[in-house]
């Protein structure tokens, strides 16, 4: 019952948010799902994290907690009930209704702003990478659609074929997976 419990939960938050973690942590004994839900909400990504205590999700009332500044591990923890069948909408109505610290409410970026932060930091990571492989970045194209940044990253190199192998190895290790080599040059694919 646990397992299809947590994957229906699981299952129904990902139908109203973008973004859903969920994780299994340990407190003094006690066993908790750790989940953070986020989801674009007026311009801004707005997150909520809970724990739910894993025996509480074999109940139909359950009882869980939010962290009313999701930033902040120490902030207070709000306690809620709900019926395991409106759990997921209570949870969405937490973030609909912005019940959180108006200090954390007040430090929230807008979503353009997160997506171009994201942007320069892996454009910066990839180029750093290639650079310890001795790979000149030549230049990037972006294309930006529903703030969905697609970036093709140009390198050109002199690379015998066992290095070229350990470029692979790396890309893919770091987290890019879509590379192709062309000549003496690499194309990038990226997306944040």
């Amino acid at each position: 019952m646990l397992k299809e419990n947590i994957n229906r939960l699981d299952r129904e938050l990902k139908e109203v948010f973008d973004v859903v973690k969920i994780s299994e942590t340990e407190d003094k004994s006690k066993f908790f799902f750790d989940i953070l839900a986020e989801k674009k909400q007026a311009g801004k990504l707005i997150s909520v994290r809970l724990l739910v205590e894993k025996r509480e999700l074999e109940k139909s009332l359950v009882s869980w907690k939010y962290f009313s500044n999701t930033s902040d591990e120490t902030s207070h923890l709000v306690e809620c009930v709900s019926l395991f069948d409106s759990l997921s909408k209570d949870i969405h109505n937490v973030v609909a209704s912005e019940k959180f610290d108006s200090a954390y409410l007040e430090s929230l970026q807008s979503v353009d702003d997160v997506v171009i932060e994201d942007y320069v930091e892996i454009k910066e990571d990839l180029v750093g990478l290639m650079e310890q492989f001795g790979v000149e970045h030549l230049e990037t194209h972006t294309t930006v659609e529903d703030n969905v940044y697609t970036s093709l990253g140009y390198f050109k190199h002199n690379l015998r074929k066992s290095d070229m192998q350990r470029v692979e190895m790396a890309l893919e290790a770091a987290g890019y997976p879509s590379f192709f080599w062309n000549d003496d040059k690499l194309l990038v694919k990226y997306y944040n």
